[in-house]
């Protein structure tokens, strides 16, 4: 329940980013290189949104990632942007491990079947 608040909050803010600084879907879309039904998904809370891209839409923007997330002006400030920008990187370098042992699983697995084949054994 909570976290449909936050992603319709977040969209609203979003709209509302968009509409006031004159882009279009398509141009910040173009820009972010996401696809336009995604984008109005994030728009209207329909999709949760991961903290590398909140980074992404706030460097577009150029405001801090704090900014889209808080209703008035008591924000937290550059402490809570900067905690924020550090757990996107974590989450980011969580991320790519997955995918490294997502790698290493397969070709421990291909390599106790000799019918698999692997990228590297093609």
């Amino acid at each position: 329940m909570i976290n449909y608040f936050i992603t319709e909050f977040v969209g609203r803010r979003l709209r509302a980013l968009r509409l006031n600084s004159g882009f279009t879907e398509r141009e910040i879309c173009k820009k972010l290189q996401m696809k336009a039904g995604k984008f109005s998904q994030l728009e209207n809370g329909l999709t949760g949104i991961p903290l590398w891209r909140l980074m992404e839409i706030a460097e577009f923007f150029e405001i801090g990632i704090h900014e889209l997330l808080i209703r008035d002006g008591n924000s937290g400030g550059p402490e809570l942007t900067a905690e924020l920008e550090s757990l996107a990187r974590m989450n980011i370098r969580q991320a790519e491990e997955i995918a490294r042992l997502q790698r290493k699983v397969m070709e421990l697995y291909c390599s106790l079947q000799p019918h698999c084949m692997t990228a590297k054994s093609r």
